[in-house]
């Protein structure tokens, strides 16, 4: 039997509440609990970048770092930044079509 903690966190702006396994890694909860795909599990040793996340303001890698260590937290996730760019590229004057996407690294209106 596995004991099992409380957490409470904010992701991408929601409040998450779970109770998880102590020895879980940040990127698998993020990944398999809470649906959010963006990052990956490359290495596993935290060199290649794939699992990168923002845990209250510092860049970690998810891979190495626990979910009970985020208790607490605000953890950003290429989803968050991907909604908050969308809400201010739209929110521009460059933006003046209906129409917008946002794409990881580059940011167009058409």
């Amino acid at each position: 039997m596995t004991l099992k903690k409380k957490i409470s966190m904010t992701v991408n702006g929601q409040l998450v509440n779970a109770e998880i396994e102590p020895r879980r890694h940040l990127v698998d909860y993020l990944r398999e609990d809470l649906h959010l795909k963006g990052a990956h599990l490359g290495c596993e040793q935290g060199a290649c970048g794939a699992c990168v996340k923002e845990v209250d303001g510092q860049i970690i890698c998810g891979c190495l770092f626990l979910t009970v260590q985020a208790d607490g937290s605000v953890v950003e996730t290429v989803e968050g930044l991907k909604k908050m760019a969308f809400s201010l590229l739209c929110k521009s004057q460059s933006c003046v079509t209906t129409r917008c996407s946002v794409d990881f690294a580059l940011l167009e209106c058409y």
